[in-house]
């Protein structure tokens, strides 16, 4: 009985291990995926970025300034944090990932640990045994 009650424990946490271990394989392809991402997207703002600034001075140039190139300005601004923030990720992930691939090696560890004391609860159900 105490057995059997050691086996569903040990199958539990085997279960939730292999949940942990999917959700980090997943969270690390995701990250992987972002980093490849960001380059290109830094890219794309920068262009985009140029080409408003050079209109807007345009535009200011011939209107003056008025609400509307005000919003346009706020939005150049907005583009350029966002480049800084892409940027900061571009220096931030590449640790996020190295951490979570140690996290999902410790866990595989862990679940090889669990899978072995389920082999051991299971061949030894209801037995006696002397060390």
């Amino acid at each position: 009985m105490f057995e059997n009650f050691k086996l569903k424990s040990v199958n539990k946490k085997i279960t939730e291990i292999e949940a942990q271990i999917v959700s980090n394989q997943k969270e690390i392809i995701r990250m992987e995926k972002k980093l490849s991402e960001i380059p290109e997207n830094i890219e794309s703002l920068k262009k985009i970025l140029k080409i408003t600034d050079e209109r807007t001075q345009e535009y200011i140039n011939d209107n003056g300034h008025d609400d509307f190139s005000n919003k346009i300005i706020d939005a150049s601004l907005n583009r350029s944090a966002k480049i800084y923030y892409l940027e900061e990720d571009l220096k931030r992930i590449p640790e996020i990932i190295k951490s979570l691939k140690a996290e999902l090696f410790d866990l595989e560890k862990e679940y090889k640990k669990e899978k072995l004391k389920e082999k051991v609860y299971s061949l030894t159900e209801g037995k006696q045994i002397s060390v």
